[in-house]
């Protein structure tokens, strides 16, 4: 029946008979890789994202193996994210592989994507940081700065964390003291947004935060 459907899909082009005739194959043998690859393969094509998803689910109750079963995840999470357009279960797929494998590069940055997108700002500060843990800033000094910036950026600006972000900004300057964007992003968070009361010395200040985190960015400018 394998060599059936793939003449019909193949040379006669008759879609919906090649996943029928998958479909009577996985009834007599869930297992059969072949035809599941095949049906992943059609109903993408097709655009039944339903049916792939299906498809996807019912590969990873068939593997054990850490990495396929990564992969499996992260086309089930692209699949919600870019076809469905359901971000929630998209993070519930990227997640899942966090809690198998750790902190996994890819389902990070698809989960910083997805938190940003959404405005979710403590859940994209911890996914920035968890990548950070992963970047050396000597061998990918441009990425490590740009985490270690936007993590600053989402503490100053969205958590009103001025303190932390102000570690932030002096990490990049600790390692750049010529960044030109961390002095540039402060000046323009000071015009875009009403001052927070941050304190000092004990004491409440107006855009106390503010001020300090542009004078650590101004220091290293000037170190």
């Amino acid at each position: 029946m394998l060599v059936l459907a793939r003449v019909v899909e193949t040379e006669q082009g008759d879609i919906d008979r090649a996943l029928d005739i998958n479909r009577q194959i996985l009834d007599i043998d869930e297992r059969n890789e072949q035809s599941l690859d095949a049906l992943e393969r059609l109903y993408l094509g097709k655009g039944r994202f339903a049916d792939l998803l299906e498809v996807y689910q019912r590969k990873l109750s068939l593997t054990s193996d850490g990495d396929e079963r990564v992969r499996i995840q992260s086309r089930i999470g692209q699949l919600y994210e870019d076809e469905v357009r359901d971000d929630k279960q998209a993070i519930v797929a990227y997640q899942a592989i966090l809690d198998a494998v750790g902190d996994e590069a890819s389902a990070l940055s698809a989960l910083d994507r997805i938190y940003a997108r959404n405005q979710m700002w403590p859940e994209l500060a911890d996914v920035i940081s968890r990548q950070i843990t992963l970047v050396s800033p000597d061998e990918e000094r441009a990425r490590y700065l740009e985490l270690k910036y936007r993590l600053g950026e989402v503490r100053e600006q969205h958590l009103g964390k001025t303190e932390d972000a102000v570690e932030a900004y002096r990490d990049v300057l600790d390692l750049d003291p010529q960044h030109q964007k961390g002095p540039r992003r402060a000046r323009a968070s000071s015009r875009q947004r009403r001052p927070r009361r941050a304190a000092v010395g004990g004491r409440q200040y107006p855009g106390a935060g503010l001020r300090a985190a542009r004078g650590v960015v101004g220091a290293g400018r000037r170190a």
